[in-house]
């Protein structure tokens, strides 16, 4: 399977800063990507213009090193003549974003941690973005060129069948007796009464019957 390429783009803020754009680059040759910059090829033999344009065209990966001076030469805020390579560059990586099948995640904004997110073009802002001088951020940007995700994605199971609930308000339950109640003081003397009653008209009313007819020999 062949390497993943990649290009770096990125500005010459001072010595110190191409110091460490070129140490990421060693680093991901060294971890098998098939990193490019323009500091591994100081006289390209067709030219800068030509040598930019076929590294963002036959790359799989395109970084672009964010700072504050990267931004102002893309958006044409540095002085007259200077950066013309930052900005060439950025004219070559957004006309490759207008095409309709367009790979957008081609193009992978990375950060030091002296930058600022505010630094990325405003272009490629909603593209996920990596601090690649923190243990993570370098491991996740590694991830993702090398299509070694994190985690993956499980198995999808068979979906499971639940038992229905029947539902325990309104209006279910209007067919439902309710439960009775028990009886209150005034309930019990009522019904005091009615055995009472009972017992007067019919057992002591019919002793005295007997009295008024006795039975006949």
């Amino acid at each position: 399977m062949p390497a993943v390429k990649l290009s770096i783009s990125h500005s010459h803020d001072s010595p110190e800063h191409q110091d460490r754009v070129r140490a990421l680059a060693d680093r991901l040759r060294a971890d098998g990507i098939d990193a490019h910059i323009d500091q591994y090829a100081p006289a390209p033999p067709a030219g800068w213009p030509m040598w930019m344009d076929e590294q963002i065209r036959t790359a799989d990966f395109v970084l672009l090193v964010c700072t504050e001076t990267y931004l102002q030469r893309v958006e044409r805020r540095e002085s007259p003549g200077k950066g013309r390579g930052v900005l060439w560059e950025a004219h070559l990586i957004f006309n490759s974003l207008y095409p309709d099948d367009a790979d957008v995640q081609k193009f992978i904004p990375v950060l030091y941690k002296d930058c600022q997110p505010s630094w990325i073009p405003l272009r490629l802002r909603g593209m996920t973005h990596y601090q690649v001088d923190a243990v993570d951020g370098y491991e996740d940007l590694y991830r993702h060129l090398a299509n070694q995700p994190r985690y993956r994605v499980p198995v999808l199971g068979e979906p499971k069948s639940l038992p229905t609930i029947a539902p325990q308000s309104y209006p279910a339950s209007l067919g439902v007796k309710p439960a009775p109640k028990p009886p209150t003081s005034l309930n019990q003397r009522h019904r005091q009464q009615m055995i009472k009653q009972v017992r007067l008209d019919w057992i002591q009313g019919g002793k005295r019957s007997d009295r008024k007819h006795p039975p006949r020999s």
